[in-house]
């Protein structure tokens, strides 16, 4: 793999696509100095001309963090960058010291970029040194602003007029795509709408007389990450290539260098209960980052969705990237991917559905008029229940949530009133439909994957810490293979739940407690599960499931297979055995 020639390698690529032709996208990656796995040299972006080469691989952590963290002497540090929520605290950089050549970026929400008026409380401070990335991503946070979407480009012509904000030190867009990843969206999802977005805004600037490489020079752009390294690695190639092929849609005169991408951890994927797996999800995520090209790595603290934070949650979350490149030496590989048809092959399909739905989104009108619609929230959402279906009948698993849960008290950390949900820790606008009497906007939720599991595992663990053993539920089970596996299949799920199963086989029946609230039978055959139900239900038991065939006539109150929703079932089972005190 690492030693083969280019036409080695292209040749597997045109393998693992099953394509005899070299594909349009696959090209794109053999040619392409940034994304070539066979370039030995990246070449020097725009955005290097302000920064020592030793911030090839950015850590972005925020100002106000460090400080809370008293970590002020990171700051300092040649490939750390700084982020400032609001525009009034940018001030407090004249009086760093230690920041004096910085990549700053300020995160400030604006109605949908920023306006004169911040123009000339930030500019001036970038006059003589540092870099600036101007504002969010239009629509991200504040996506329901009917102003946003009524006047989405105002004032612009007269903006770009001013001289001062087309400095070299200066990026106007830093365009992320978080938000629509955190409510559900798909990798080829996220880059389309994210390129729809940039597409908007070089129609309009080159509308009001600016060139397209001026344009294509001012922005950056913001990905979220998951944990499937390949994935993720893959979508931040795929975006290089996509925005390289919007530049020629335009036609754009010279060949820039690679767009900058800096990317953010998935907060979908984070865990409340058991923040100490978030450390795992952060290696995981920054190791993407750097092995994907990124420029930079926006560092969130682990315990994010916990309200029993931890100053050194902020430490050991901005460790971990800076370690990666400092002691893992990852960003002095030339190539990680180096000859990888697997690579290839995800970069290239990425390109390609992401390529479709951008053209989808256009043919609706565009970004805008799609959020108006409500097409694109209607179309993130669906993919948003398809994840969370997903996870809810274990074909996709994440631990610490639905797979190797916990149930050490020491290692759990806070209780259901603890968790966060991760629409209580961004811009509230995003969420809320708009007042505007001339436009109603539907709102995009975000949320975490794992907060409904977790929230009833936490119920377990205060069972557990009121009576020193964790809440059980009653199994009687017969004989066989059949039902062994059936067995093993309802221990993981009660475990999930943090639940014990007491294990009865048929002939201790006559010794179950009378009135219990449920009762699972795990019968070997017909005839069995008949005499059990029969005998429970004699006893006064208040809910009989059952795993067996469920003939008529019975008397049991819920059949369940291995084909169930987990979470549903593991729920059901809550609301009728675990006491909530």
């Amino acid at each position: 793999m690492w030693n083969v020639t280019y036409e080695g390698w292209l040749e597997e690529v045109k393998r693992s696509l099953k394509s005899e032709k070299d594909p349009v996208f696959a090209k794109k990656i053999s040619s392409d100095q940034s994304i070539n796995p066979f370039s030995k040299k990246l070449p020097d972006s725009q955005l290097q001309k302000n920064i020592s080469s030793t911030e090839s691989f950015l850590v972005i952590q925020n100002y106000s963090d460090f400080k809370k963290a008293n970590m002020q002497e990171w700051m300092g540090e040649p490939d750390v960058a700084l982020r400032f929520r609001e525009l009034a605290d940018l001030k407090e950089l004249n009086q760093e010291p230690l920041v004096q050549n910085k990549q700053v970026f300020l995160s400030q929400p604006f109605p949908f970029m920023f306006d004169e008026g911040c123009l000339a409380q930030a500019l001036p401070i970038f006059e003589k040194r540092g870099h600036l990335n101007l504002g969010w991503s239009p629509l991200s946070f504040g996506l329901t602003r009917g102003e946003i979407l009524k006047r989405p480009y105002a004032d612009w012509e007269k903006i770009f007029q001013q001289k001062e904000i087309h400095a070299d030190n200066i990026t106007w867009f830093y365009l992320s795509s978080a938000p629509y990843q955190w409510a559900g969206a798909e990798p080829h999802v996220e880059l389309s709408v994210i390129l729809s977005l940039a597409y908007s805004i070089l129609k309009e600037l080159t509308s009001v007389g600016l060139t397209v490489d001026q344009v294509r020079e001012k922005i950056t752009f913001g990905l979220s990450l998951g944990t499937d390294i390949l994935t993720e690695s893959a979508k931040i190639a795929a975006l290089k290539i996509l925005w390289d092929r919007m530049g020629e849609l335009f036609g754009a005169e010279k060949k820039t260098a690679p767009v900058p991408v800096y990317v953010l951890p998935s907060l979908r994927t984070f865990s409340g209960r058991d923040p100490w797996n978030n450390i795992m999800r952060l290696s995981l995520m920054s190791f993407s980052a750097i092995t994907g090209g990124a420029q930079g790595f926006k560092c969130i603290p682990y315990d994010v969705l916990n309200k029993q934070k931890s100053v050194d949650a902020i430490r050991v979350s901005t460790n971990i990237p800076l370690l990666l490149k400092r002691e893992g030496f990852l960003n002095l590989v030339d190539n990680p991917y180096d000859g990888s048809s697997l690579f290839a092959e995800t970069v290239d399909r990425l390109c390609r559905s992401a390529w479709s739905h951008f053209q989808e989104i256009e043919r609706k009108g565009g970004v805008f008029e799609s959020v108006r619609s409500g097409w694109l929230q209607s179309d993130i959402k669906r993919s948003g229940e398809v994840s969370k279906d997903a996870l809810n009948y274990r074909d996709k698993e994440l631990v610490g949530i639905n797979k190797y849960v916990a149930k050490d008290p020491s290692y759990i950390k806070g209780a259901a009133s603890d968790l966060v949900k991760l629409n209580e820790i961004i811009d509230p606008l995003f969420l809320k439909k708009s007042d505007d009497d001339y436009l109603s906007v539907e709102p995009l939720v975000v949320s975490s994957l794992g907060y409904d599991w977790e929230k009833m595992q936490c119920l377990s663990d205060k069972y557990f810490w009121s009576r020193g053993v964790r809440p059980s539920v009653t199994v009687v089970k017969g004989g066989g293979p059949i039902v062994e596996k059936k067995a093993a299949w309802l221990q993981t799920l009660l475990h999930l739940g943090g639940l014990e199963a007491q294990w009865l086989t048929p002939e201790e029946v006559t010794d179950i407690e009378s009135h219990q609230s449920l009762v699972i039978i795990m019968p070997g055959n017909d005839e069995a599960e008949e005499q059990m139900a029969a005998a429970l239900k004699a006893k006064g038991m208040e809910k009989v499931w059952s795993t067996g065939s469920g003939r008529q006539g019975l008397a049991i109150d819920r059949f369940i297979d291995v084909r169930a929703n987990a979470m549903e079932l593991v729920d059901s089972i809550h609301r009728l055995r675990v006491e909530i005190l």
